[in-house]
């Protein structure tokens, strides 16, 4: 179940702690993540965060020295881990989100917290964070508090009455002076908790975080200076990240006061844990939270943004972690109905804009509830925002609440939001005004009918007739550009998905060995990995690039014909209508037709012309990246199939014949490639499940042939001279045996083959060679050295002639597909001149006449 020699294992264990079967594979490196979805692979180290967490709380409160060291094994399994499951992930967005979760964790840190830095007895802030069962996650908020740059602070935690003890024993486990906790002793919830908290704080400043977030480490420094230098400021909060295993986004909010103002009509534009506060601003404005409100903190800013000014730092200096308890569906309800009553608020206070009730629930900024209704509801609910928005414009004119530019700003994201066109938390490319912004993005309305003149329905019915072929050719031509591009794209991921499969288990042998603690072979595995992370890198850039190039490349040769074609349409209707103007004896018809001819030879040209050149680019393309990406893919095979021979423990054989390592060096990759081009055809034609290659030399044909098939049984055979070292299938797949003799396994496979091996038999030998391929299989893939061909060892080149008569004298019928392989790039021209199929003869016996 586990490694004994484990030192997180064995201490575990010696700690007396219970684990679950699943909690020991998510801390071990057994488990293969090559299947396992990107939110899969994500949560796994979620889960061993959480979970080396509750081994190390509990074990560092018996004794901290245990702890500490504890907390250093935590540290390399959490790194180890990390590395691990990071070739795992599809893309470069997954592994950005899995480095955010790794560097947010507990145990990124390589030892548990000392107390390095101190407050003077005045602090100039007050770290306010409020507790409720935070012991998953206060620990890494207190270590991004106690590790800013401006160190003068006391950190307030107010612990509510009925929070788990875990939560205030984690807080006690970092020795820091700077902690004051203070436990409620009545339930007060989160909004009268803060306001005792501001109403005790000792700093100048109060810093709010929640705990479970965590606080970039000059957030407090850039902060406090811009507060120290902008007196008339009562707030200044930042921009925030949102991390999670389906998060990954940072929120824009707006930076200067009058629009930050302008936004919060509509919803809360300040992130409440990253603020920082003037406190006494706050004391004696008499600005605390509502505690009937369950959006607390948007209320508050709402009136406390009247009173003075706002700031928000472009800085993202916020961590902000999304998880499954972050917000349950009844309270997200409950936030999004209280989010439109303050906003129907603050259009009445502030600018007299009074709202229908019916339409209050539309006000929320948390759900756009105009795409929840059906067309018309949503038709009409438009109709009276747009009329709200016209009159809040209108009457900050005579009242002048808002700065005119920033309402404006305000206006065109509320306008654009509701319509689906912009999402909250972005920048704003184009303010327009209120006109050109109803102009720009109407309410969709059902057009009235309206008449047409005679020759304006001459016109329509002439379109009527044109137009299907005008879209039905450009819908054929883009079909043919789906159809390529998809085939591309196909072709691309199978490539990435071969590398990712192997890039995986790759890593995954490597964990595997180090548990084992193989010194030796641990550096050399180590040295092999980086120079194959190195060749993979490569490689993704080649398939971005050629991938880029070739979109590009389609992108254009579609504008250019449809420019052509809009160009041919254009005209020749412009001549249609000129001869319907001047006479309408009948010549509509005869324009159709002239029409129709025109499309028709102008499209086939056009088709024509695409298809060749698409042909051409992507068939280059293509060409290139397989040469790539195959001889990748046998560097990986051979690595994997070294990595499971010093697994295993195997001998490695010394090289005696003059087939030596150098000889196979110069050969495998010319006889991997054309192999995997070979099976790619042969394997769908004659399903075999079961192959023999006699003469396999280091397995290249078999491992190309598991390659495309995984679940393929092979079997090799060659003599004894074959380096082990380089065998490219297992052990007990390869048995090294004298093939000059008369082989007789004494099992029938699906296929045999032997390729290019028979010339390096004496004639003598050749007929008991042949007898051995057929006592094995019906199926035989053969190919031997024609007259001249030349080559090492070479001591019975025949033509293709001889060896066909010896298989017909063992009832075996040739079948020649060369033909198959004539124009492959990717195999080797002898492959290309010798290969063949010989097949057994079925016969049937009837009245005693054989057929």
């Amino acid at each position: 179940m586990y490694n004994s020699d484990d030192k997180i294992i064995r201490k575990i264990k010696d700690s007396g702690l219970e684990v679950k079967p699943e909690e020991w594979e998510i801390m071990s490196f057994s488990a293969s993540y090559v299947e396992k979805s990107d939110k899969e692979i994500l949560q796994t180290l979620v889960d061993l965060d959480l979970l080396m967490k509750r081994f190390f709380f509990s074990i560092m409160r018996k004794s901290k020295y245990d702890g500490r060291e504890f907390f250093r094994n935590c540290h390399q399994r959490m790194k180890k881990k990390y590395e691990f499951l990071l070739p795992a992930c599809s893309n470069d967005y997954e592994r950005n989100k899995l480095n955010i979760i790794y560097k947010n964790s507990l145990f990124h840190h390589e030892e548990f917290y000392i107390q390095s830095k101190f407050a003077s007895d005045n602090p100039l802030i007050t770290v306010l964070m409020p507790t409720f069962n935070s012991e998953n996650y206060i620990a890494e908020t207190l270590w991004s508090v106690f590790d800013q740059t401006c160190s003068d602070f006391e950190v307030l935690i107010m612990d509510e009455a009925g929070s788990s003890p875990e939560t205030a024993e984690v807080i006690s486990l970092f020795e820091d002076d700077r902690i004051r906790l203070v436990r409620n002793e009545t339930r007060l919830g989160l909004a009268e908790s803060l306001n005792e908290g501001i109403r005790i704080a000792r700093g100048k400043y109060i810093a709010r975080i929640d705990a479970d977030d965590l606080a970039r480490e000059d957030r407090f420094e850039l902060q406090a200076d811009f507060l120290e230098k902008h007196r008339e400021y009562g707030l200044c909060g930042s921009r925030q990240h949102h991390f999670g295993v389906d998060n990954d986004f940072v929120h824009e909010v707006a930076i200067e006061h009058e629009d930050i103002k302008a936004a919060l009509i509509y919803g809360c534009e300040v992130c409440h844990s990253t603020i920082m506060i003037r406190r006494d601003l706050f004391l004696n404005n008499n600005l605390f939270y509502d505690n009937t409100k369950k959006a607390e903190d948007y209320e508050l800013w709402t009136r406390a943004v009247q009173k003075f000014k706002f700031h928000n730092l472009k800085e993202v200096l916020g961590e902000y972690r999304i998880g499954a308890d972050n917000i349950t569906k009844n309270k997200f309800n409950a936030l999004s109905a209280e989010s439109a009553e303050i906003a129907s608020n603050n259009l009445l206070k502030y600018l007299h804009v009074e709202v229908p009730k019916i339409h209050i629930p539309f006000l929320t900024g948390w759900e756009n509830r105009f795409e929840e209704v059906d067309s018309d509801e949503r038709k009409s609910a438009l109709k009276v925002e747009e009329s709200i928005l016209r009159e809040m414009v209108k009457n900050n004119i005579e009242y002048k609440a808002y700065k005119d530019s920033s309402l404006l700003m305000a206006v065109n994201r509320r306008w654009r939001w509701v319509l689906g066109k912009y999402s909250y938390g972005h920048e704003l490319e184009e303010i327009l005004t209120v006109d050109e912004l109803f102009k720009e993005y109407p309410i969709e309305e059902v057009k009235n009918a309206r008449t047409f003149s005679f020759k304006e329905s001459v016109k329509k019915i002439l379109k009527l007739f044109y137009s299907p072929f005008k879209h039905g050719m450009k819908y054929r031509i883009r079909k043919q550009i789906w159809d390529l591009d998809g085939h591309l794209n196909d072709s691309k991921n199978d490539i990435l998905n071969h590398i990712r499969d192997s890039e995986v288990r790759l890593k995954q042998y490597l964990y595997q060995i180090q548990e084992s603690n193989n010194v030796a072979l641990i550096d050399e595995m180590e040295s092999s990995l980086k120079g194959l992370e190195e060749q993979i890198v490569y490689l993704k850039g080649i398939i971005g690039s050629q991938s880029t190039v070739i979109e590009s490349m389609i992108d254009s040769r579609v504008y250019e014909l449809e420019k052509n074609l809009s160009q041919t349409f254009d005209s020749r209707i412009y001549k249609a209508e000129q001869i319907i103007n001047q006479s309408f004896d009948g010549r509509i018809w005869k324009a159709e037709k002239n029409l129709s001819q025109t499309f028709d030879s102008r499209i086939f040209e056009s088709e024509k012309n695409m298809n060749q050149t698409l042909d051409s680019r992507v068939w280059k393309s293509e060409l290139y990246l397989k040469r790539e990406i195959l001889s990748k893919i046998w560097v990986l095979n051979r690595m994997l199939a070294s990595i499971e021979s010093n697994q295993k423990n195997e001998d490695i054989h010394t090289v005696t014949s003059i087939y030596g390592s150098n000889f196979y060096e110069d050969n495998q990759y010319g006889s991997y490639m054309s192999a995997i081009e070979v099976f790619k055809y042969l394997l769908p034609v004659y399903n075999p499940q079961s192959i023999v290659d006699f003469g396999c030399g280091t397995g290249t044909w078999l491992a190309a042939a598991k390659q495309i098939n995984r679940s393929l049984s092979v079997f090799g055979l060659d003599g004894d001279y074959v380096d082990r070292s380089m065998l490219m299938v297992n052990k007990e797949e390869f048995l090294p045996i004298d093939l000059t003799n008369e082989i007789d396994l004494h099992r029938r496979f699906d296929m045999a083959i032997s390729l290019e091996v028979a010339e390096h038999l004496d004639e003598k030998y050749a007929d008991t060679f042949i007898d051995t391929l057929c006592r094995h299989s019906d199926i035989v893939l053969f190919s031997a050295a024609h007259v001249g061909q030349g080559g090492d060892g070479h001591v019975n080149e025949q033509p293709l002639y001889y060896w066909i008569e010896k298989f017909e004298k063992r009832g075996y019928i040739w079948h020649d597909i060369r033909n198959i392989f004539k124009d492959s790039y990717d195999i080797e021209q002898w492959y290309k001149d010798n290969i063949a199929i010989f097949k057994k003869k079925i016969i049937i016996y009837c009245n005693n006449y054989s057929i």
